[in-house]
């Protein structure tokens, strides 16, 4: 130990020196934000991404090559070295997926509010006066955002993937038990490509479930259903996913999607009669806009909803 000590210690003390701001950093964004993200408690989501973005802010800096060619004379320093700065390889992409997962979310409950009037404190829709360029306007924001947190789940995940194989071989040093550790549970914690698809089927699904109610306001008898299909199919790409990892935190976003998926059901039902019939699919709206104040006030409970943990 002392040895080790004596080999790393005029090179590397600023590492063991940044080590509280790495662990506050890693505390805020996996523990805190999760939480909140959990919460569907978006800006505070957001305050915590910033708080977890500066903590990292100052363990980087000291993770240069040139400090990595200063230690690789000393194989447990070259290890403690390597180990963290593969997390932070990490750790830079899990913060930008989580960043756009909140700015998804926070859009598509932004743009459900645009269909509901409840200024009475009795939530009333008609969907024949929503200001539909409101909707997509926040739609295209939540889909743009869903699509980039793919991409940083899959950065994410094939970090993962690397530390597994490093740790497994021992290229971490004596922070090669720490990290199979950590790898273990942020895979069961997080899983950050599925959840970042679930988001993005999700996005896609609602996208086209307020795409058909708007089809049902201009009698399109051919976009409405085939809207619905996409719809249909996209929830459920994303409970598939939810239902094949049902002890992981993606399994929390379900209630989320079953109350979608119900929405969209209820709508099928209610034009089904109006297809291919003599009664114009226009006529449907009276049927459709209690179903989007169900789905209001089903997606406001869920993100209303303290954790209770």
């Amino acid at each position: 130990g002392y040895e080790m000590k004596t080999n790393i210690h005029s090179k590397t003390l600023d590492l063991f020196d940044v080590m509280p701001d790495f662990l506050r950093g890693l505390f805020n964004m996996l523990l805190g934000n999760l939480r909140l993200l959990f919460g569907f408690q978006f800006q505070q989501s957001q305050y915590y991404l910033t708080q977890a973005a500066g903590n990292f802010t100052t363990v980087q800096a000291v993770f240069t090559p040139a400090r990595r060619t200063e230690v690789s004379t000393s194989e447990p320093a070259l290890g403690f070295f390597n180990f963290f700065n593969d997390t932070l390889s990490l750790i830079s992409p899990i913060i930008i997926e989580e960043g756009h997962m909140a700015g998804t979310l926070d859009r598509i409950v932004r743009a459900l509010d645009v269909y509901v009037d409840n200024s009475t404190g009795t939530p009333v829709c008609d969907i024949a006066l929503t200001p539909f360029d409101e909707v997509f306007a926040n739609m295209t924001y939540a889909a743009s955002n869903s699509t980039a947190a793919v991409v940083a789940g899959g950065i994410a995940a094939s970090v993962l993937t690397t530390m597994a194989d490093r740790s497994n071989n021992s290229e971490y040093s004596f922070m090669s038990g720490p990290a199979t550790a950590m790898v273990s549970t942020l895979t069961g914690a997080f899983q950050p490509l599925e959840f970042a698809q679930v988001i993005n089927h999700m996005t896609l699904s609602i996208n086209a479930t307020f795409a058909s109610t708007y089809y049902i306001t201009q009698n399109d008898e051919t976009n409405t259903p085939a809207q619905l299909t996409i719809a249909s199919t996209e929830i459920g790409n994303a409970i598939a996913i939810c239902d094949a990892n049902p002890d992981t935190p993606v399994a929390a976003l379900k209630g989320f999607l079953v109350a979608f998926q119900t929405a969209i059901s209820d709508i099928n039902d209610a034009i089904s009669s109006y297809l291919g019939g003599p009664l114009d699919i226009i006529l449907a709206i009276p049927a459709v806009n209690p179903l989007i104040i169900a789905l209001w006030e089903a997606i406001h409970l869920i993100v209303n909803a303290d954790l209770g943990a």
